[in-house]
């Protein structure tokens, strides 16, 4: 009898082990998409191209974030060389890169995660003829819909404003894409 009921308390904390596996959040998340980037200098202007990041979870609600994107923009006062290859959009268009790293904070739900991060690196922009490099913060947040507990859908927007040549830049990025989770 004994041995029955160790047996039925053993089987029910095994069916229990898998529900409390999935309150445990992904240890790493890998986001790639969309990223609109609408950057100020004597005009706004808004580039399109993409975004990158890496979420290494240290714990439920915080976690480490390197995050890495890259948006064009044409310029109609230049007229690139006609042997140009037609993927290189470094030197085709007018460019702007953003390279930061910081902690991101999220409050997990079952099928919705929102967050909010403050990052710091550089913002690198280019007016045709010379490129620079600023100090930038990236300041904001989002949100990420995952019904299954491998893959999401991730919206962010961020703040960020930069420094250069004795300038503040207020600038404003928007990403959207897919997020794929790692126990």
């Amino acid at each position: 009898m004994k041995i029955v009921r160790a047996a039925q308390l053993t089987l029910i904390l095994l069916i229990a082990l898998p529900a409390s596996a999935q309150d445990v959040p992904p240890r790493f998340e890998v986001f790639g998409g969309y990223s609109m980037f609408n950057a100020a200098a004597e005009e706004r202007h808004t580039f399109h191209g993409a975004q990158f990041n890496v979420k290494f979870n240290l714990r439920p609600t915080a976690a480490f974030m390197a995050d890495v994107a890259g948006q064009y923009r044409s310029d109609p006062s230049y007229t690139p060389p006609d042997d140009l290859f037609f993927l290189n959009f470094h030197d085709r268009y007018l460019h702007a890169y953003q390279a930061l790293i910081g902690p991101e904070f999220t409050r997990r739900g079952e099928k919705t995660d929102l967050f909010v991060h403050a990052l710091g690196g550089l913002v690198h922009g280019v007016q045709r003829t010379t490129g620079e490099n600023f100090g930038a913060l990236g300041l904001g947040g989002g949100f990420v819909f995952h019904r299954q507990k491998l893959f999401g859908l991730r919206a962010q927007v961020d703040y960020v404003p930069n420094r250069g040549g004795g300038t503040t830049y207020h600038d404003v990025r928007l990403g959207i894409g897919a997020v794929l989770r790692k126990k």
